[in-house]
Formats: structure tokens, C-alpha cells, sequence
């Protein structure tokens, strides 16, 4: 069974499609949020039958011995990957590998939110634990409908598929709630188990957001009060509505007073349930407040090969990652996958900067060599699902520049070379973080055509893009920049291959802490410009006399001017019918008078 897992956080998504009504006698316990959240995970087939449950433990049920559970909440996701899910059954077992079940029922179709359903049979609870889940058939391939709570620590025995324990996977529980009710439900007992602040940076008068994981150990409540203080500041107390089952999530913003530029602190505590006063644990998380920023670019270090048979997986996953983005910067070290088969493309510091970034192979990619997801991994693969790598690209886009590049290439025919000029300015909060700031400069070639490996099958004409020709220095650690006060001014020379096609090069500078380590070693900054114009632009490209079309109605590219022959290529670089092509970019291999130009059209 192949398995994905979504961890996107959507924007559009609603606390539950179908809000259960408890009694006072009743509440709601499992392992989830009080709410559909926003991780998932689907099957990889159509028509994919699949079973999965939670463990409701001896030491959560203690409270409820006595009681009986009336009603099951099913948590399904609500997003781009929702689905509705059929012939579903729920079942309640001692044994989770077993067959049989103690309790079942025929449930339908659930849809995307939560799905309430009342037990034919209450099902009373003794002193003993037992599993609870439902069987389902997701009918489409590639959805991921089923909703599960992330935790940066997995809840042992919390989530299980087909009988196997999946916490450790996941790091997390599948949406699903048990309704019980007892007379004499014990009293809400709440703690704060973990915060988040959505946005790390701020400038002065913004509006800091923030995100409470919260549990409680008795029955619902939607009244409590929470103490907010941003370093040492005079708590501020707020009145919450949210409710708050087994576990829940609380989210709020306050504006934030005057600080000073560098790190701060948020602390919170809940103070009250119910009108009760109450001393609990605190909770902590800091942001940082800064002066100004900077228009940025932000770079994606990627590492190939020809000779890796998933490379253009990868391909294929930071194109849809990169789609629509004008902002991102997008290189390729080529490496060689051993001695004996040699990657044409591979220079020396594709392995100096691969053991930078503790890669462990390719194909992989860095976003500014910043440890973005503070896991402590400043790499990621990139041949897998895109969901995985989608939240650290979405993470990335958030990260401010304090400190601006402004980039002037010239070519000097003469020296065959690359004149460059980089300049600009940094802010107050860049002068307290960095001690030192270097700057390197790769040369980068398009449109190159040679083999790739494709699984088992080798692809003879491939076009390879945003392969690194050249890095300058050639160490990769990157010249020291001068400060003129908050100012700087960085020229050098770069010399070019004799091989290389000037009309599909591109320089693109970063400015960079000097190399170290894999934690020093981050990107502030960075640009790019075209060494020659490569005569495409979006939808329609003209030069050397050609023009190029892509027409909308059948899906064709046309061609006018002078050429003896072109061909179509998608991104991916496989060679394509010109007929019928979907909406997207597409690379144009044109021959005229024994030259090879390299157009590009979008398909709209």
C-alpha cells in the first residue's frame, strides 16, 4: 500500500462542516483537535479500500468508566485533496490486528468536515482500553481525505492504518471523536501542550498571531481565560470561546506594543476555566521585531544528475513548486552518481556544497540554506510527494531580505568574461545579526540537451535547465564584502566557457554568511540577470527573425520565420507531440542555418 501524507496548511479551511450539539452530561474525547485540521493523508489507487483507528487508553477512559459512548465523530479533511469516502463501517475492538470486531455499524458516505454518527447501540465503558476506527474506500487516486492532528511529538498507539502504528509516521492522530455521556462528567481540566506563532518576523505595529494546542481532561468547555505577556511586559488577559474537547486549539492575535529590533518573547498561561481561577503550566515561543526590508530573491539550490533514474521526479516536484513564483531563484548542481559514469555538467563544488548541506544524495534541494522548518535539516528531498515539500517552500516565501541587491552584468567580448556589479543597502536589524556577509556568483546554462537516466529507460535528448556552469570564487565560500557605512559595492570578473550558449546563460549573485558550517552558512540575498536576451518571453517569443506562438484552441505551438526544424520539450525535458499539449511552459529546440536556438511559449 503506498501512503501519502499532506502537510499543507490551507487557507480556506472551517473549524467543522457539521458542529456536534453536546448535553451537559456529554463530551467529546480522542487524541484530535476540536476541529478538522489541516494535515491529511490518501492512497495512491483508485478505489483504495483502507482501515484505520485510534487507541483510547485505559488512563484516558478512567474518567468515563460508567459512561457510554452515544456518537462517533469522523474528521475528514477540507481543502485542495478532500474527497468524500464510502462504504464506510465503524468498529470498536480489544485487539486491533484482530478480525473481530466487539461492536460494528454501517455508516454510508462521509464528505469533507466532520461527520457525526449517532451509535444504534450505546457502547459502555468499562476499566479496560479498547480501539476504535472505521473501514472506508477512498475512490479517487491521489486525494487525501482522511484528517489527522500533527504533533512534534508522536502520541504512542494514537493513529493506526490497517492495524499497523503509524504515530511515529505521522507524528500525529487521526481526526476522530468518541461522544460520551455520564452523569457527573468530571470537570474541565486544561493545559497548554504546545504554541505556535505564525509569523516569525514583524515590523513595529504589526499584529502578532499565535496558535494554542491545548488538552483537556474532563468534559468540553468553551469558557476560559488565557494571560498573554510579551517578554516582561504587564500580562494581558483574554477571554477564549474556543471549544475544547479531549484536546483543542485556540488561536487568537494581539497587537503588539513598541519594541525594540531583535528577538522577543511570547509567554502564555491559562488562568481560568469556568470561572475558576487556576495555576497551570506556561508556554513560550519567540518572533523577532525588525526595521525594514528588502525586495528578495529567494534561491533554490538544487542537485542532480544525469544518471539518477528519479532526478526527474525531482524535476517534476520543484516545478510544481516553483509555479507562478517570480521570486524564486532556481539552480542545478549537476554530481556525478559515481567514478564511472560521468555527468558532463558536475563541477567541483557540486560535492563541497552537497556535504554543506548534509545531503545525502539527489536529488535534493536547499531554500536559502536556512533550516526553515527548525528541524534542524537545511535539505529536503524532492522526489517524493509534493505535499511534503510544499509547506517548506510556503515557510520560505515568509523570510524577510535586510539587505538589498542590485545587479549590472555586462559581457566583454574581448576577455570573453562576465562584468558584474552588485550593490545596495542594509538595514539597522542586518547590522545586529551578522558579523560578516560574503557574496559568490554562479553562472547558469539553459537549454542544454544530453541523456537522463528515466527509471530504467535512458532518454537521449533531454533538456537540462539551470545547470551551474561556474561558481565564483571557484572555493564557493564567496568574497568578503566591504561596508561604505550601511552601503557596498561588489565588482568582479567572470570568464565563461568557450561551449557555453551565451543567449541561454544567466548570473545570479548571493550574498551569504561566510561557509562554516551547515548553520552559518544562510542566504540573505540574492539576484540574477540574463548574460545575452534568449529571445522567449511568456506566450509569445520573437527573435534572430521567429516568432512563436501557442495557440489555445488545439493545444499547438507554431513557428514563423526562417528554420529548417523545431521540436517541443516540456520542463521535465521529455520530447513532446506538438499536438494537444496541456496549459503550461514548454521549451522550443529551433534550427536555422545549422544554429540551435532555444525558445520558450506558454500554452494558455
Amino acid at each position: 500500500m503506498k501512503v501519502f501524507a499532506r502537510t499543507i496548511a490551507a487557507a480556506f479551511l472551517s473549524c467543522a462542516s457539521c458542529q456536534a450539539a453536546f448535553s451537559q452530561e456529554q463530551t467529546a474525547i480522542g487524541y484530535c483537535n476540536d476541529r478538522v485540521d489541516e494535515y491529511s493523508f490518501g492512497f495512491s489507487w483508485d478505489n483504495m479500500p483502507f482501515s484505520t483507528g485510534v487507541l483510547l487508553s485505559a488512563d484516558m477512559l478512567e474518567p468515563y468508566v460508567g459512561g457510554k459512548v452515544v456518537a462517533v465523530r469522523i474528521g475528514l479533511f477540507e481543502g485542495e485533496w478532500q474527497e468524500e469516502i464510502d462504504n464506510v463501517k465503524l468498529w470498536i475492538k480489544l485487539d486491533i490486528n484482530s478480525d473481530e470486531n466487539i461492536y460494528e455499524q454501517a455508516v454510508g458516505t462521509c464528505r469533507p468536515g466532520w461527520n457525526d454518527v449517532a451509535l444504534d447501540f450505546p457502547f459502555y465503558i468499562n476499566s479496560g482500553s479498547f480501539y476504535i476506527g472505521y473501514d472506508a474506500v477512498q475512490r479517487t487516486a491521489g486525494m487525501a481525505p482522511v484528517s489527522y492532528t500533527k504533533y512534534d511529538t508522536p502520541e504512542a498507539g494514537s493513529l493506526y492504518i490497517d492495524g499497523v502504528d503509524q504515530s511515529e509516521l505521522y507524528g500525529g492522530s487521526l481526526s476522530l471523536q468518541c461522544v460520551v455521556e455520564k452523569e457527573g462528567l468530571p470537570d474541565p481540566e486544561l493545559s497548554i501542550t504546545g504554541m505556535e506563532i505564525t509569523d516569525d518576523f514583524l515590523k513595529p505595529g504589526e499584529t502578532l498571531k499565535y496558535r494554542l494546542d491545548i488538552a483537556n481532561g474532563g468534559r468540553i468547555t468553551k469558557d476560559f481565560q488565557v494571560s498573554y505577556q510579551v517578554d516582561d511586559m504587564e500580562p494581558v488577559l483574554k477571554n477564549m470561546t474556543d471549544s475544547i474537547g479531549s484536546t483543542g486549539v485556540c488561536e487568537d492575535e494581539i497587537e503588539v506594543p513598541e519594541l525594540a529590533m531583535g528577538i522577543h518573547s511570547l509567554k502564555a498561561t491559562i488562568t481560568q476555566v469556568e470561572g475558576k481561577d487556576v495555576v497551570l503550566n506556561t508556554f513560550e515561543d519567540s518572533f523577532v521585531v525588525y526595521d525594514k526590508d528588502y525586495p528578495r530573491q529567494h534561491l533554490l539550490e538544487h542537485t542532480t544528475s544525469v544518471d539518477c533514474m528519479v532526478c526527474p521526479m525531482g524535476q517534476n516536484r520543484l516545478e510544481i513548486l516553483t509555479e507562478g513564483l517570480d521570486n524564486v531563484e532556481w539552480i542545478s548542481y549537476h554530481r556525478n552518481m559515481s567514478p564511472s559514469q560521468i555527468d558532463p555538467y558536475t563541477i567541483d563544488f557540486s560535492s563541497v556544497f552537497s556535504n554543506l548541506m548534509y545531503m545525502t544524495g539527489v536529488p535534493q534541494f536547499s531554500i536559502n540554506r536556512t533550516d526553515i522548518m527548525g528541524d534542524n535539516l537545511t535539505a529536503y528531498g524532492c522526489a517524493g510527494d509534493i505535499r511534503v515539500i510544499t509547506p517548506v517552500m510556503d515557510k520560505a516565501l515568509t523570510y524577510p531580505a535586510f539587505v538589498s541587491i542590485d545587479l549590472k552584468t555586462r559581457y566583454d567580448e574581448a576577455t570573453h568574461s562576465l562584468l558584474i556589479e552588485a550593490s545596495g543597502e542594509r538595514s539597522g536589524y542586518f547590522k545586529m545579526i551578522y558579523d560578516d556577509a560574503m557574496m559568490s556568483v554562479v553562472i547558469v546554462e539553459d537549454s542544454l540537451v544530453y541523456y537522463q537516466k528515466d527509471w530504467d529507460i535512458y532518454v537521449d535528448e533531454y533538456v537540462h535547465n539551470n545547470v551551474v556552469r561556474r561558481i565564483y570564487p571557484e572555493s564557493g565560500y564567496g568574497d568578503m564584502i566591504e561596508w561604505t557605512g550601511d552601503n557596498y559595492v561588489y565588482d568582479t570578473s567572470v570568464p565563461l566557457g568557450e561551449d557555453w550558449n551565451l543567449e541561454n546563460l544567466r548570473c545570479v549573485v548571493f550574498m551569504h554568511q561566510p561557509v562554516a558550517g551547515q548553520y552559518n552558512s544562510q542566504i540573505m540575498n540574492s539576484a540574477s540577470a540574463r548574460v545575452m536576451a534568449d529571445g522567449g518571453i511568456s506566450g509569445s517569443a520573437a527573435g534572430g527573425g521567429m516568432a512563436v506562438t501557442a495557440s489555445s484552441e488545439d493545444g499547438r505551438i507554431v513557428l514563423s520565420g526562417d528554420y529548417d526544424s523545431f521540436e517541443v520539450f516540456g520542463l521535465s525535458g521529455m520530447r513532446l507531440e506538438n499536438d494537444n499539449l496541456e496549459k503550461g511552459v514548454y521549451v522550443v529546440r529551433v534550427i536555422a542555418g545549422g544554429e540551435v536556438k532555444a525558445l520558450k511559449a506558454v500554452v494558455r
